[in-house]
């Protein structure tokens, strides 16, 4: 069952406060990883099993190259799943297929070599990056299930501000030594995470069940993976939240 984000994001930090309420906040991340790790169209096969990884390649129209543990391609992934679309149309597989992250072959796809990437088997087109890879299956199947209101400017500025002021530093949630952005060391970089969550929370709608009102937006499958390691970071690390 996917999770309510807004509602338990709110609930996370109004637990936050006690230190009596660490117990929750672990049921809660606990939860809240049941979304952000299921796997979506999995890659199903192990790097040997090629006779998979060229199917897909001949079959499917849009390949997109991203990895279990990717919080950016696990935004492509649940829109892939709220909406439905069928693996015929686009299907999961990991650049190690294609030799690793840094081959030429995959860089041929994304430049930086990185994930998320999707190429178009159809006209060739590759595109990179989470923000513009989702906007592409946002257009490009429009029909098929929710909308995510990618016009809807709350959830756009939403999602920017994660982008640009969340992603930027969450390396201080696992990478084990500095820097963490312009960070150098991880307790300064978890307060400037926590600020800008509350920033994010106070954008976020009270109604739900997702960040703002009833409906799946843009803003709500951005923000879904983040919050499952912030919790035990600030709790190890002294940090406030």
């Amino acid at each position: 069952m996917l999770f309510s984000v807004s509602h338990s994001l709110k609930k996370a930090f109004a637990l936050a406060a006690t230190t009596s309420s660490w117990g929750n906040l672990s049921e809660f991340v606990s939860t809240t990883r049941s979304i952000s790790t299921t796997a979506v169209h999995s890659t199903g096969s192990s790097v040997g099993d090629t006779s998979v990884i060229e199917n897909k390649k001949a079959t499917a129209k849009n390949l997109l190259f991203d990895v279990p543990v990717s919080n950016n391609g696990g935004r492509c992934r649940i829109i892939l799943y709220k909406k439905k679309i069928p693996e015929s149309e686009c299907s999961v597989v990991t650049p190690m297929e294609l030799g690793g992250f840094k081959s030429e072959e995959y860089l041929a796809i994304n430049p930086q070599g990185k994930v998320p990437s999707l190429k178009c088997q159809i006209t060739g087109r590759c595109f990179a990056e989470s923000d513009t890879v989702c906007r592409y299956l946002l257009s490009t199947y429009s029909d098929l299930g929710p909308s995510f209101q990618p016009e809807n400017p709350l959830s756009n500025e939403i999602a920017r501000f994660h982008d640009m002021y969340l992603t930027t530093i969450q390396s201080c949630l696992y990478r084990a030594a500095p820097p963490f952005g312009p960070f150098w060391t991880r307790k300064d970089a978890l307060n400037e995470y926590s600020k800008q969550l509350y920033v994010i929370s106070d954008l976020m709608s009270e109604q739900g069940p997702y960040l703002i009102v009833s409906r799946w937006r843009s803003a709500a499958v951005t923000n879904t993976k983040k919050d499952r390691g912030l919790v035990s970071a600030h709790d190890r690390h002294g940090c406030c939240i």
